[in-house]
């Protein structure tokens, strides 16, 4: 992602137009390129089950960022989307039901996930 301000002084005079860019609030999850305005994360992974938005705020500030500069400043809100990065979890190996019928239910449940498996015996016992 990348933040663009611009500046209506004149390029060709000085630095008056020279933007350069900082992260004023959001810096724990974020770093702004100074020269290119470019977005980066400053942390090694965002956990979208942790937290699926962020917000921060930058600052873009003429003269190059020297004493006397103008600045001004976004909001930039950051959407974090889904990966497929937590697999299914049972929290046993196996649950079994006997059943006199021939029919043996494996019931397969762990947290919010749950299925059940009927299996039919043939020619022995259910155990």
């Amino acid at each position: 992602m990348k933040v663009m301000a611009s500046d209506a002084d004149d390029p060709t005079y000085g630095s008056s137009a020279r933007i350069v860019y900082s992260v004023l609030d959001g810096e724990k999850f974020f770093t702004v390129d100074r020269q290119t305005g470019v977005i980066r994360t400053a942390v090694a992974d965002l956990d979208r089950e942790t937290q699926d938005r962020y917000e921060l705020v930058v600052k873009a500030t003429d003269m190059a960022g020297q004493m006397g500069g103008l600045s001004g400043s976004t909001t930039v809100t950051i959407v974090i989307t889904d990966v497929n990065d937590n697999p299914p979890r049972f929290p046993q190996r196996r649950t079994e039901a006997q059943m006199n019928s021939g029919w043996k239910f494996i019931d397969t449940t762990r947290g919010e996930e749950r299925g059940r498996i009927a299996v039919r015996v043939h020619g022995g016992n259910c155990r």
